[in-house]
């Protein structure tokens, strides 16, 4: 009996599993058959029972099928009579593999000291010939198979293509669909598109099957957002060109956007970089040209921080025609970090050289160097001086990684759904500006670690592995994080991983630092098999069937950009009939339907109940007792995001927190202690000939005014053109002069004491009055009865914001009675023609402009006019005279 129970285990562990082409796998037990054995034969000591039991498996060359004997007593012996069709291995002593070398057949003889086992293989070279893998909307196409044999099709994508029992597709619908071929044991797929071919992307909606998104990113408009490193786009196109319209915006002190461009099967980052010089403008960038005609794939990554610069991409053009890209599953990896995972001054000469976009990459990182390594995915969300939940520099609280870790960057105003990229892996290296603080406390720092991390693991599934890192600046966090890591495996079932880089040599990581760490990380990953892609589950809707009552039905709708706070979501029914939404987060919202009939019905969604803000068309399963559940693809048009706050008034892009109090249009406090805050804007009503004034009063009495500016904005556009003319205190408050500064089309201006108004007595707790004259590039400020008028080169056309500005070591500064007027340009000409010792005319036009006439001699006489300037000014004019003149 003993004998017969262990023959039964060992044919109950048989497994027969073959791997497909297209990567997928099925397991089954095998049906075999046995038969019991006698009670003589049993007893058997020099032979072992010989029970035959055959088996076929058919399989593509270099595919494997795996036998699992489970129990099996003793050693297992393996033949094969066909050596050079397969070739037969027995692993970890219960198991073996059957590995297809070429095409043909072969037997296949396993023994324990119990069984026999015999196994026909057949290796056939089954393959789909059809080399194109789009079909136009309405068309068809006949499967070419490699070999003459009987297979059987099946279509994946519902209602795109039907496909007969002849291998004849029929394209019926816009979409993606994947053809399997089977064949025994072997499925062989394909991938088709029925898109309509085209040369341009202008549209950039979350689920544009031309583009696939690299990074969390922000649509909206039509246009999609890329400001995180890492962060871009992923292409394929049939040409030899590919151009793109970006905008990236800048900053004077850290530099313009930069962008890395990879084509095909490249990993190096520095092989073609491009750097937006344009400022905020949107201009045209060829990112790959002269190529080989035929398919190629282009990745396009940012390199430069979000902190300092954006990225917005608005138009994509190719000379040939863009293709669906198949992503396809590969390994996914997210990283939260600091200036460390930022690449801060790792491209650096010297130490002086780090703040800048030329010193810095943050795709020449340990993690970034690792997943291009690994081919896998990575999104970044890094920005430097940040930490979990403090650190010893001007970022403030309430902006650190605990509050901002659900947006789409630590600086930005848009939540991100965390629906749209599940990582496989999550590597966090924070910590090192937390425990530079003084005011860092461990238990403090241990408790918002433990909270921020089981939030990304409820987001992501017990599936998502997380790496905790530390070294390379500060040796002193990996204590903390054993403890850490201890709480979190007691209280989440997903695996937890603890390591520590080297210290670098001086100051931050130098790319070749960040290559090392990044080897090291690499063999944590691998010898963990954290690079094997974990099976998700994925549970299957079933919609019942439409039955033939009328009920009022439920149904919820998830977004994948969030739209503008405050604004409501309403869905638009067949008839006529809406309902506006109940919110239940940012991206999940709930309605309730009024009272219909079962079935389905196409509705779509607007925002507002605007029409102009309005979704594409989705079909709605009306039943009882069954909620349906949609993903909503961007809204291709939809209100500002921009939070106005009260009365039009928003804070500008900012580097670091600033506190703004906002009674109404005309009155609000500012409290500011760096220049690198933002500006306090709200929309211009006139965008040219205007003037802006408001009373400026500090708060409380301060010691020293030295460092106390505040001033008024006439002109702002964006980050990279605007102009602030300031007031500038003595140390006993009294006005020790007027400055300008600003930034015209990504140049800085400087910061001057532009207007000679100097030496006036203020009171500033009191409050001074303070106005700007704006007429084209003509800027007058008025303080103290006194006014002065300067020329800003570059201040052209109509502003779209005016407002205020301030810094004062983090005191209160208010601006009350706010106002913009018209104002008028002054027509008077105060022309006058000098002496002079040879004829010479002057004639002065109706339009102000002069004309001076000169017989030919420098001793004829200038036109000249007053003015009240008497140093640092700027004069220009259009001139016309005739040719060979001087």
């Amino acid at each position: 009996m003993k004998k017969s129970i262990l023959f039964v285990l060992a044919v109950s562990f048989l497994m027969l599993a073959s791997c497909s082409q297209d990567g997928s796998q099925t397991c089954a037990p095998c049906e075999l058959q046995s038969q019991p054995q006698s009670e003589s034969e049993s007893q058997s000591e020099s032979q072992p029972e010989l029970v035959e039991i055959k088996e076929s498996v058919c399989l593509l060359p270099n595919d494997s099928h795996l036998l699992d004997l489970g129990k099996a007593d003793g050693p297992i012996s393996v033949a094969i009579d066909q050596e050079e069709i397969a070739d037969v291995v027995v692993k970890g002593g219960s198991q073996v593999s059957i590995v297809a070398l070429q095409e043909g057949e072969a037997t296949v003889t396993v023994l324990t000291e119990t069984s026999k086992y015999v196994v026909s293989v057949e290796c056939i070279d089954l393959a789909i010939l059809n080399e194109q893998s789009h079909i136009e909307k309405g068309g068809t196409l006949q499967i070419v198979l490699s070999k003459n044999v009987v297979v059987s099709y099946e279509i994946e994508g519902t209602g795109i293509a039907t496909v007969s029992e002849t291998g004849l597709i029929e394209a019926r619908e816009e979409g993606v669909f994947t053809l399997k071929v089977k064949y025994k044991d072997i499925v062989v797929s394909k991938t088709f598109d029925t898109y309509a071919r085209k040369n341009e992307i202008a549209v950039f909606n979350r689920d544009n099957p031309f583009v696939h998104y690299l990074g969390r990113n922000f649509h909206e408009n039509q246009k999609v957002r890329l400001d995180n490193e890492g962060s871009g786009f992923e292409v394929c196109f049939e040409g030899t060109s590919l151009k793109a319209v970006m905008a990236g915006m800048s900053s004077s002190w850290y530099g313009f956007t930069m962008v890395s461009v990879l084509l095909d099967d490249e990993i190096d980052t520095t092989k073609r970089v491009i750097t937006l010089n344009h400022s905020s403008k949107e201009a045209e960038y060829t990112l790959v040209e002269n190529l080989t005609p035929g398919l190629h794939r282009v990745r396009l990554l940012k390199r430069t921080e979000n902190l300092s610069t954006y990225l917005t991409l608005s138009k994509l053009v190719t000379d040939g025609a863009f293709h669906v890209v198949g992503a396809g599953r590969k390994l996914k990896m997210e990283v939260y970090g600091d200036s460390i995972t930022a690449g801060y001054g790792n491209l650096r000469g010297s130490l002086s050289d780090q703040t800048s976009a030329i010193y810095q990459s943050g795709l020449q990182t340990y993690a970034s160097y690792a997943a291009l390594e690994l081919g896998a995915e990575l999104n970044i969300q890094a920005r430097s001086g940040i930490g979990i939940y403090t650190a010893n520099n001007d970022i403030g609280e309430g902006n650190h990684v605990k509050d901002h870790y659900d947006k789409v960057n630590y600086d930005g105003e848009h939540h991100w759904n965390f629906d749209n990229y599940t990582p496989d892996i999550v590597l966090i290296n924070l910590g090192t500006n937390d425990y530079w603080d003084p005011r860092f406390n461990e238990q403090t720092f241990k408790t918002n670690y433990v909270n921020f991390v089981s939030a990304l693991a409820n987001e992501y599934g017990k599936e998502t592995s997380f790496v905790l890192l530390s070294g390379l600046m500060e040796q002193q966090v990996d204590g903390f994080l054993s403890g850490i890591k201890a709480t979190l495996e007691a209280s989440l079932p997903n695996a937890f991983y603890q390591y520590q880089f080297s210290q670098c040599n001086n100051g931050h990581p130098l790319y070749g630092e960040h290559a090392k760490a990044s080897d090291e990380l690499i063999r944590l990953i691998k010898a963990n098999h954290l690079d094997a892609l974990p099976q998700r589950e994925e549970s299957e809707t079933i919609i019942p069937e439409a039955g033939s009552e009328t009920i009022a039905a439920t149904i919820e709708a998830e977004l994948q950009d969030e739209i503008k706070t405050g604004s409501e979501l309403y869905i638009n029914l067949p008839g006529g009939a809406k309902a506006k939404a109940t919110k239940i987060d940012a991206f999940h919202y709930r309605f309730a339907l009024p009272s219909m009939a079962e079935g389905d019905v196409e509705a779509y969604f607007t925002i507002d109940d605007n029409e102009e803000y309005k979704s594409a068309d989705y079909l709605v399963h009306v039943r009882k007792d069954f909620t349906d559940k949609l993903v909503l693809d961007t809204f291709l048009s939809s209100p500002i995001t921009e939070d106005q706050g009260v009365s039009g008034w928003t804070v500008t892009n900012h580097l670091f927190e600033e506190e703004v109090s906002i009674v109404d249009e005309s009155n609000l406090t500012v409290t500011n202690s760096n220049w690198l805050a933002g500006m306090v804007v709200r929309d211009s009503l006139e965008g040219d000939d205007l003037r802006i004034s408001a009373r400026i009063t500090f708060g409380d009495e301060i010691s020293d005014y030295t460092q106390a500016f505040a001033g008024l904005v006439p002109y702002y556009l964006d980050d990279n053109n605007f102009v602030v003319a300031y007031l500038q205190w003595s140390a006993d408050g009294n006005i020790r002069g007027i400055g300008c500064t600003g930034i015209i089309e990504g140049s800085d201006i400087g910061w001057n004491d532009f207007f000679s108004i100097v030496g006036f007595p203020t009171n500033p707790t009191a409050g001074i009055d303070f106005a700007l004259t704006r007429n084209g590039t003509a800027l007058t400020v008025e303080c103290g009865g006194m006014t002065e008028t300067k020329n800003i080169a570059g201040m052209t056309g109509d502003t779209e914001k005016v407002g205020v500005w301030n810094i004062c070591a983090g005191n209160p500064v208010t601006y009350s009675g706010f106002t913009e007027t018209h104002q008028e340009k002054t027509s008077e000409s105060n022309w006058q023609f000098t002496s002079h010792l040879f004829d010479g005319s002057m004639t002065v036009n109706p339009d102000s402009s002069v004309t001076l006439t000169n017989s030919g001699n420098w001793m004829a006489g200038f036109a000249i006019k007053e003015t009240s300037l008497t140093d640092n000014y700027y004069i220009s004019a259009k001139m016309t005279c005739p040719k060979d003149s001087f």
